[in-house]
């Protein structure tokens, strides 16, 4: 997860450089995309480090908002969120036979959804 995000990030900083450069050659001043919590996309990238490490029922309001919106705009990592989710809850289980046949089908799973980075 952390990986998919930081490539992310790494592109909405490249994309906001070109946009930069491309304001200046026409002189004209740089105004960034801004979201409605006011997070620019490279900085809802970068805040979001800690939603995604945690389960829904831990985040704060402000998480609340910046992960609707995260998953608003970058479904893949929504999609990669709750696969994550998926894994975790097989250590939940206690029945070693089941959390098997569980981490099986979030191996094909994970094939089918063609989450290279899991």
């Amino acid at each position: 997860m952390q990986h998919q995000r930081i490539k992310l990030r790494w592109e909405a900083i490249e994309k906001e450089n070109q946009a930069i450069k491309i304001a200046k050659e026409q002189g004209i001043k740089y105004v960034p995309i801004v979201f409605e919590n006011e997070d620019t996309p490279k900085q809802l990238l970068a805040r979001s480090r800690y939603i995604i490490a945690k389960k829904t029922n831990e985040w704060t309001p402000n998480q609340k908002v910046r992960a609707e919106l995260l998953f608003k705009i970058y479904p893949h990592l929504h999609q990669a969120y709750k696969h994550t989710l998926e894994f975790r809850n097989i250590y939940e289980q206690t029945s070693k036979e089941l959390a098997k046949e569980q981490f099986l089908n979030w191996i094909e799973k994970t094939k089918l959804l063609k989450l290279n980075d899991f």
